[in-house]
């Protein structure tokens, strides 16, 4: 398979209409998207690549709104993906588009027993070739696209069609084709789903916990300000106020120290005024309006009972023999806490783990299933 560095982007409501009609007679659908993170916000998908049977497609959808012909094209295919976490949650978050089907390439590795599993390793495995790894941090909002980044996102679909047929016979030989195929329906299934941010917890970022409940209130208004100057400045906000001077800013104010010393000196006027009328607002609140403060939950009182720890030892034991007769790495049979989660509530575990993973584990046994 051949890369075209020359590939032109389809950015055009016809050209993406004549792309979808022959997607859609392929038997085969490669996927993958490039989006961007790191120069825009909010993040948006920027490229989507496709590989198919007629050939390889790259859409550019910043120019293209309407992406319904492609849509349209490959709801009804099963989608080869390299790690599809990303690609799910952007796709229903950005089009509201869930794929019906998915071989996920990542998941097929680990599940033969492979201990490194990103692309450029399976493609290095399998296929002798070497991936480039230089546009995963390039801005693919920008266009033109330089021809080294469009030769990249080409290669992120053009061997996917080939490591699914190796990888899915080597599971089929193993008899485990269908903890594939289990495996890709949870993936879809939780990462399609578009939660909505608790406003109680979204603005808790790492550190919020050692403040007290005026720096939480300080900590609630920087978070609300610097939202709107990441959207009015399309930009990360980590780029507008990294977490570690937001929770800084907020710890000061709190302990009445001269919070304005800690605002950057690189910010303009305009934006060192308004940070600190904010953090001002926050200190003038009054006690009862400001945030309480979430206490852990994990509580002494709700250790385990020896009882339960003894089951969980147990289980783990047998997973980990498990693991080792299988050659699996022992958390692709059961995580950690699938296994605490078994053991407080044996008749739970079904419903926690995939039934692959649950008849596995089931049959290892253990003495207490209380």
């Amino acid at each position: 398979m051949s890369v075209k560095s020359d590939l032109a982007l389809i950015d055009s409501p016809s050209a993406l209409k004549t792309a979808a009609k022959s997607i859609k007679e392929s038997h085969w659908i490669a996927f993958d998207l490039e989006a961007d993170s790191l120069h825009s916000y909010p993040e948006r998908v920027c490229l989507i690549q496709i590989g198919s049977q007629s050939g390889q497609y790259l859409i550019d959808t910043i120019t293209l709104k309407d992406l319904e012909p492609l849509i349209s094209a490959i709801k009804s295919k099963e989608l080869i993906i390299h790690g599809c976490d990303y690609d799910l949650k952007l796709l229903a978050k950005q089009f509201e588009f869930t794929p019906k089907k998915i071989f996920d390439t990542k998941e097929a590795a680990r599940l033969i027993g492979m201990r490194q599993f990103g692309l450029a390793a399976l493609t290095k495995e399998y296929l002798g070739v070497e991936l480039e790894k230089s546009g995963q941090k390039a801005n693919w909002s920008q266009r033109p696209l330089k021809p080294a980044l469009i030769e990249y996102a080409q290669k992120d679909v053009l061997y996917l069609h080939e490591l699914f047929n190796i990888l899915g016979e080597k599971l089929k030989a193993l008899g485990r084709y269908h903890w594939q195929e289990q495996t890709c329906e949870r993936l879809i299934k939780i990462f399609s789903k578009v939660d909505q941010p608790d406003p109680d917890l979204v603005w808790r970022i790492k550190g919020a916990q050692k403040l007290n409940r005026l720096g939480l209130a300080v900590l609630k208004n920087i978070w609300s300000w610097r939202e709107e100057e990441a959207l009015r400045l399309n930009r990360p906000p980590f780029f507008v106020l990294p977490h570690k001077k937001v929770i800084e800013i907020a710890e000061g104010a709190s302990n009445r120290d001269n919070y304005q010393q800690l605002i950057p000196k690189r910010f303009p006027a305009n934006r060192k005024s308004s940070l600190a009328a904010v953090v001002q607002e926050a200190v003038q609140s009054s006690v009862s309006s400001r945030p309480k403060r979430i206490l852990n939950s994990r509580k002494r009182n709700n250790a385990p009972s020896v009882d339960k720890v003894h089951t969980f030892e147990e289980l783990r034991n047998h997973r980990d023999k498990l693991a080792e007769e299988l050659d699996l790495d022992p958390t692709v049979i059961a995580s950690r806490s699938d296994l605490e989660i078994i053991a407080s509530n044996w008749a739970d575990g079904s419903q926690k783990v995939m039934p692959w993973q649950w008849e596995l584990l089931s049959k290892l046994g253990p003495s207490r299933k209380s």
